[in-house]
């Protein structure tokens, strides 16, 4: 394999490292936003200097280019190592204070040991990109920074091999990312003992053949280090856990209060003495006796109906969006969703992830904002029932009103339409 080829295996390696974490990213937008972002930018960048640098593999170029090339190409991963012990310093290393102090300064010994080796390209350039070339001494002096990347490697591994080992794990899923951080930081230790054993071999008075092979060796196990360790560290990003990711999930969950309240507060204030939509009242709760809706059907139904109220009289839609988009990405974290509910005497009387307001939340924006004919046929029972309730209420948009009560066909399912028209067949007759 040639010094190019393996260069462009890195960087297709690190892009597509790039590809799985923007995709992962953009599925889940509230995981790690910040974290998520600079990962895809280190591998976006690490991919760029990796091919940038196969560009300069031959002998065309400068020694003084080539020292420049290979220094600049180690940035995204010296940048890398430095980010993943900060990220350590301010979680779980917290615990040790110590170690939490050098991987807080990780960066300094990492950086100064990069100025220096780029330093010195600059003055004794060396064939840095030629690998199966004659590489004369000095071009150790350029790998300095390999040294401390392998003591901070070393301090990261300790860190979350200690996590991993500890008895007391909060979660099956704490102690599977440390499983897989801990794996990952055995690659990239391994990496870099492999960069130091690379970069000594370079400089052996070695046979051509010799050389070749064991180059050749050592570029293979470079290769394999990289992806595992990269599948690895990926692994634990996405199963990140940490302090920082509790506080902003409880933050979270703050606002979806206060945002629930001020909702609950309006209905209060609105229907003190219950639904009082005139005589569609009497055809609503009938007609659900007709459709055998449950409880909590019932419930969802008339939270549609009062939200539809609300938006009546006041159209900005803000709040109930809001709302529902907070929900979502609550309910979409099944570790904390499966925690915040209400049981007593061994029934569960709430539990956020079958909120009624939560339901009620997107047909009543749908039906506000004229989009009526889009989901209506397809909805519920419960949805039909309320929108037909709310139109003769008064409290839609007439356009939309004039669709469920006068369009032919109606954009109703004819079980619902047959069960509201009975009901107030049946509320006047007795009257």
């Amino acid at each position: 394999m040639s010094y190019a080829t393996y260069q462009v295996i890195i960087a297709g390696i690190l892009f597509a490292n790039f590809l799985l974490i923007s995709a992962y990213a953009l599925w889940r937008k509230d995981a790690r936003p910040e974290i998520l972002r600079a990962g895809a930018l280190l591998n976006l960048l690490g991919a760029a200097c990796w091919g940038f640098a196969a560009y300069f593999s031959s002998e065309d170029a400068s020694n003084a280019l080539q020292s420049i090339v290979y220094n600049v190409r180690a940035i995204p991963f010296d940048a890398a190592i430095a980010y993943i012990a900060w990220l350590l310093a301010r979680s779980i290393a917290n615990n040790r204070p110590r170690a939490a102090d050098l991987l807080r300064n990780a960066w300094l010994l990492i950086g100064a040991c990069w100025l220096f080796g780029f330093v010195v390209g600059l003055f004794l350039p060396v064939p840095a990109l030629e690998e199966f070339g004659p590489t004369p001494p000095e071009f150790l002096l350029l790998k300095v920074r390999n040294g401390a990347e392998w003591v901070v490697l070393l301090l990261v591994l300790v860190v979350f091999a200690g996590e991993l080992l500890k008895r007391e794990t909060p979660s099956r899923t704490v102690r599977l990312q440390n499983g897989a951080m801990t794996f990952a930081a055995v690659c990239f230790l391994a990496l870099a003992s492999n960069f130091i054993y690379g970069s000594v071999l370079r400089v052996l008075s070695l046979s051509p053949a010799e050389k070749s092979s064991m180059i050749d060796l050592h570029l293979y196990a470079e290769t394999l280090l990289l992806g595992v360790g990269g599948v690895a560290y990926m692994a634990g990003l996405f199963l990140y856990h940490s302090h920082e990711e509790r506080e902003r999930l409880l933050d979270l969950f703050r606002e979806w209060i206060k945002l629930r309240h001020d909702i609950e507060t309006r209905f209060d204030l609105a229907y003190s003495n219950g639904l009082e939509c005139g005589d569609a009242t009497g055809y609503f709760y009938r007609a659900c006796t007709y459709l055998e809706l449950t409880s909590e059907q019932r419930q969802k139904a008339l939270d549609l109906v009062k939200l539809l109220s609300i938006l009546r009289t006041e159209p900005d839609d803000t709040l109930l969006g809001r709302l529902s988009d907070v929900h979502e990405r609550l309910r979409r974290n099944s570790g904390l969703a499966s925690r915040v509910f209400v049981q007593i005497d061994g029934r569960v009387l709430y539990d956020i992830r079958h909120d009624p307001l939560f339901s009620a939340a997107a047909p009543a924006i749908s039906l506000f904002r004229l989009r009526t004919t889009l989901f209506l046929r397809r909805s519920e029972d419960w949805t039909q029932l309320a929108a037909l309730l709310a139109a003769d209420a008064g409290f839609l948009p007439a356009p939309v009103a004039h669709r469920l009560l006068r369009e032919h066909p109606p954009p109703i399912k004819r079980n619902v339409l047959s069960a509201y028209e009975c009901a107030k067949t049946a509320e006047k007759l007795t009257r």
